[in-house]
């Protein structure tokens, strides 16, 4: 969701979130600071967490919430400087609940540096005890004449408690990131196609197909960024695999078909040939980046040198390893380009060289592998009139890293209902998600959730804040539905072959967990149980920035299976075992 203050994405979880995590101390824990001795013993400690943990940065008037996770006997207050806001209680779980406070920030900050330190305070039993949650500050920018002024005129995204990254829309033509947003729903910018007509890139990044395929997306496409510019030369129809619908797009002249609610259309110009020369290299720590002049934006393709495929269930690109030699940018109306590149600051790629065909009119850029098989993902975006590509580097051990959990559905979308309908989905991955994070943190790798409540986010808001905070893994994970109630078992999808690896070192650990934990002694099951790693072009395991996965942890239309789901002991085991698949892929 994306909103032009700070949406600070902590709408109370529905009661039978809090059933489920019952008897469960480390539900929800959070970074904090206590001021009692009893902070380092969370069984006994009366405030477990404050959300959220880091700072928050507000618009004047506007109304945040803060979360206290505390004894559900506790009553407990918010203090921001000398006011204090009472803390309703959500649920009514036996041990541990959440209670909420809204503030109202001022209308009128000017020039404050800060509006003061979140305090939450509990009293039980006749003590009482003080938690130090986020600092809260304003958002002050500065304007096109260099006065300072507060946020006006410019998109903002904000999803869970991560700071906000800024738009400058004074530059933009094209339509805002919000209205992009909406448009991938609603397909309320549709412009009819008559001929002789380009499409523009008007979202941060637009997915696209190939040409001639009624269904699949491919991973030698990408998304192509804010700006690019093709020739329409048709319109067709496919389906979205994520939930079976139709989608509507406009073929281009390149051999790509683009989602028609992510372009404008606009008269079209006889365009020069493109032509690419190397502006500057820049390389830190084992990151390279590049910064090429070009023509005009033109689409590319990526190509996986030496990388086998196989098909199977209809799907044409599953691989049994990553095993590239090479990686290619393929641009396409481009008949030069030129500029040496300096690779000796990757620690990913060797070297660098361009090949133009004159009988295609695209331009080649050959990367090999230091290694084969070692790729992590790479950005490509517009800057002005700059094309920048950054090759991302090769992980460094575990500590340090960036992983964004995505903890699949929420508010009104529950994904699949078990037991009745009384058990959702995104209650299950979100309490599973915090018992990862726990784990990673534990390990010294940062962790940013997609939600971290009931939130209103959609696919493409998810992968637009994975993009803000540039991880080294993405990771989404969700609860698996069938017609069949007897189904069980867990399965784990990746899209870009140099996904696959993630996919498979957590797979191995949620199918031991299933074998030695919740269905230990049927050996009959096991079978069953594991139901595979799988290419699939799910959206949020199309990133190119880095490595990304989709878990399907269990099954909630078996009722037996989604029972075990509810329990706090197996959603630790199950995400704790993510957390290991991921520290032995960042490893």
């Amino acid at each position: 969701m994306l909103l032009c203050g700070v949406l600070v994405a902590l709408v109370g979880l529905l009661a039978v979130l809090y059933s489920v995590a019952e008897n469960n101390p480390d539900f929800l824990k959070r970074t904090g600071k206590s001021d009692t001795v009893q902070a380092d013993a969370s069984d006994k400690a009366i405030i477990k967490s404050v959300s959220p943990s880091d700072e928050i940065r507000v618009c004047p008037g506007e109304e945040i919430a803060i979360m206290v996770v505390a004894h559900n006997e506790a009553e407990v207050f918010v203090r921001l400087g000398a006011t204090e806001y009472k803390a309703e209680k959500q649920g009514d779980a036996k041990g541990d609940t959440a209670f909420f406070a809204k503030i109202k920030m001022p209308t009128d900050v000017g020039e404050i540096s800060s509006l003061g330190t979140v305090r939450a305070v509990a009293t039980l039993n006749g003590e009482t005890q003080l938690f130090t949650g986020p600092e809260i500050n304003p958002v002050i920018l500065q304007n096109s004449i260099g006065t300072t002024a507060t946020q006006s005129g410019t998109t903002k995204i904000e999803i869970g408690n991560f700071n906000p990254t800024y738009i400058d829309v004074e530059q933009q033509v094209l339509p805002s990131i919000s209205d992009a947003i909406n448009r991938a729903t609603t397909n309320s910018f549709y412009t009819p196609f008559t001929g002789n007509q380009m499409a523009v890139v008007a979202v941060d990044y637009a997915d696209v197909k190939p040409s001639g395929n009624d269904s699949d997306y491919a991973p030698y496409c990408p998304s192509l960024p804010r700006g690019t510019m093709d020739f329409v030369v048709g319109e067709s129809e496919s389906v979205d695999p994520d939930e079976g619908t139709a989608e509507y797009y406009y073929d281009l002249s390149c051999g790509l078909k683009v989602r028609r609610d992510s372009v404008v259309l606009q008269p079209a110009y006889s365009m020069p040939e493109n032509s690419l020369r190397v502006n500057s290299v820049y390389g830190s720590d084992g990151e390279l980046t590049i910064r090429l002049s070009s023509t005009w934006k033109v689409p590319y393709t990526i190509q996986f040198e030496n990388q086998g495929y196989y098909s199977r269930n209809s799907k044409e690109f599953y691989v049994s390893d990553f095993s590239a030699t090479a990686i290619s940018f393929v641009f396409n109306y481009t008949g030069s380009a030129s500029g040496s590149i300096d690779c000796s600051a990757s620690d990913v790629v060797s070297s660098a060289g361009w090949s133009v065909s004159s009988y295609d009119k695209t331009a080649t850029l050959y990367m090999p592998l230091r290694n084969q098989g070692e790729f992590y993902g790479y950005s490509f975006s517009y800057e002005g009139d700059e094309t920048v590509l950054t090759i991302k580097s090769r992980p460094k051990g575990i500590s340090g890293n960036v992983v964004v959990l995505d903890p699949g559905h929420g508010y009104d979308d529950p994904g699949a209902t078990g037991i009745g309908g009384a058990v959702k989905e995104s209650d299950i991955n979100i309490l599973v998600a915090y018992q990862v994070k726990d784990a990673l943190e534990a390990q010294g790798v940062t962790v940013y959730m997609t939600r971290y409540g009931d939130d209103d986010i959609n696919l493409e808001g998810r992968k637009i804040f994975a993009r803000t905070v540039k991880p080294d893994l993405f990771v989404s994970i969700h609860s698996n539905a069938s017609e069949n109630t007897s189904s069980i078992g867990t399965s784990v999808f990746y899209f870009k072959p140099y996904s696959m690896s993630l996919a498979e070192n957590i797979y191995d650990e949620i199918v031991t967990v299933y074998r030695d934990n919740l269905y230990y002694g049927r050996s009959e099951l096991y079978g069953e149980i594991a139901r595979g790693v799988k290419y699939y072009p799910f959206s949020v395991a199309r990133l190119e920035e880095c490595p990304s996965t989709l878990i399907e942890i269990g099954f909630m239309t078996n009722d037996a299976e989604c029972y075990m789901l509810t329990l706090p002991e197996n959603q630790r085991l199950l995400g704790q075992a993510i957390a290991r698949g991921i520290c032995n892929t960042l490893s």
